[in-house]
């Protein structure tokens, strides 16, 4: 190992500005104070970051905590869950939140290792009935941690490990090759500079006593990098038996939980809209996703046709929250979102936030029958926006505009912008305003279906839009 080389490394990724590093670090480090604050604190706190509160409710309603009863609220979120889970969520909410635009099959793969081996743990800990299963959860979670924080870097070596592995040299090889040291190496010196984790750093160092936490992680990792070759293949099956052994169960069993925690894994990615980490994921022989997923490539795809009685339904429970005395922002995105989306019966409905630090826009929920790359496409700098026609008006004088020319009566600006990058010659947007101020976009197209927009649902969506503008003009 090359301790100067691995240094430089752990140095450059504190100094960085990646989330993973700067929000996930902060809520390990205050770990106590975070589970034990008042239950309408923790609300307030994650409510001030939209992101995390979309993620965290999303996450509540997956597999990853299936319940019988929908969680609309991050109040009904902590009542249901408890902190620990809360906690477990706001991370895997914050690593999520970490991941570039670009498109990169070794990040995504690191990704989806890190959920499924997390969610593999947790079942481990709980089927052998250990307290602090969501302890082990985080562990397994950040097992990743350096993997992760290397492929999210913009660093030359980056480039050079992704030739060493299009090469055909296997993980091993190449991080020694290039970097002098393994990803592992570097998330020990991370948690250890950090002071996070012991279960993690026990699970690193592999002193995975047979009934400690750390043996959970362990063997987690190492089931989850070998599920690849086969679900059959001698060196899972005997990680499987060692596993039950753990976790006190036959050997059927242990493979019911894998199997669950393949499928729980791959929906919560994809409800995240991560599909290219899902699909990663090899799901077990017989799978219903991989049923579900035959049949929707077999079939055309069932795009909305709009629900007047949704339409009106939603309207007035937005108005509810507008004269009401509690607000959760969440809540009225996923609301209007749905309205677009089911209720007027457009093919793909979005909400893009501007974040001003980093001077971009950027897609961050969306709708649509098939996961698809439109909400990472939908990223633009604030500075192209100001030279775009349409996108400039909406922004900056508030209105809400289409590029569809319905008759000769109703005037269109263009968006070279969307047109190009989005690749769609027909949409409607309009600003997300909060306080008087906009601080992002409404967005929806039927690109994938070719269908026509009409005059009444523009008008439909625009009254959708002044519906969340004076839901959130009172928002503190």
């Amino acid at each position: 190992m090359t301790q100067k080389n691995l240094n430089h490394w752990v140095n450059k990724l504190e100094d960085s500005d990646l989330p993973i590093l700067g929000k996930t670090m902060d809520v390990l480090k205050s770990a106590e104070k975070f589970i034990d604050a008042h239950s309408s604190q923790l609300t307030e706190t994650i409510l001030k970051d939209p992101n995390m509160t979309a993620s965290v409710l999303k996450l509540a309603n997956s597999a990853l905590y299936s319940r019988n009863k929908k969680i609309s609220t991050i109040s009904r979120a902590i009542l249901s869950l408890g902190f620990e889970a809360i906690r477990s969520l706001c991370i895997s909410s914050l690593i999520l939140e970490s991941l570039p635009q670009e498109t990169n099959p070794y990040l995504h793969k690191a990704i989806a290792n890190a959920f499924q081996s997390a969610l593999q743990a947790r079942n481990l800990a709980n089927q052998k009935g250990v307290d602090n299963s969501e302890t082990i959860y985080i562990a397994a979670l950040l097992y990743n941690l350096g993997e992760i924080a290397f492929w999210c870097s913009d660093d030359d070596q980056k480039m050079d490990m992704v030739s060493a592995l299009d090469k055909g040299m296997n993980i091993k090889q190449a991080q020694e090759k290039v970097l002098g040291f393994s990803f592992n190496q570097l998330t020990m010196a991370m948690t250890k500079q950090w002071r996070i984790s012991d279960v993690l750093q026990e699970s690193l160092m592999r002193k995975d006593a047979p009934d400690s936490a750390s043996r959970a992680v362990v063997l987690s990792q190492q089931l989850i990098r070998a599920l690849p070759g086969g679900w059959e293949h001698p060196e899972v099956i005997q990680l499987m038996k060692k596993a039950s052994k753990y976790s006190v169960c036959n050997l059927e069993k242990m493979k019911e939980i894998t199997a669950k925690s393949a499928e729980a894994s791959s929906q919560a990615l994809k409800i995240l809209g991560l599909s290219s980490a899902a699909e990663s994921i090899l799901l077990p022989p017989g799978s219903e996703l991989n049923l579900n997923q035959k049949n929707q490539d077999e079939n055309s795809l069932d795009f909305p046709q709009g629900d007047e009685k949704l339409q009106m339904n939603i309207l007035r429970d937005l108005t509810l929250l507008a004269v009401g005395s509690t607000l959760d922002v969440n809540v009225v995105l996923q609301l209007v979102l749905e309205g677009i989306y089911k209720g007027i019966g457009m093919d793909r409905a979005l909400v893009a936030l501007i974040i001003p630090q980093k001077k971009i826009i950027q897609g961050k929920y969306s709708m649509q029958v098939e996961p698809d790359d439109l909400k990472s496409r939908f990223h633009f700098n604030i500075s192209e926006l100001k030279t775009d026609p349409l996108l400039s008006q909406v922004i900056q004088k508030n209105e809400v505009l289409t590029n569809v020319k319905f008759n000769d009566s109703n005037s269109t600006v263009a968006s070279p912008l969307i047109e190009n990058k989005i690749e769609t010659e027909a949409f409607l947007c309009g600003p997300l305003i909060m306080q008087k101020k906009c601080v992002g976009l409404f967005y929806a197209d039927r690109k994938p279906s070719k269908r026509d927009i009409t005059s009444e649902e523009f008008e439909a969506f625009k009254f959708f839009v002044g519906q969340a503008t004076l839901c959130l003009r009172n928002l503190n």
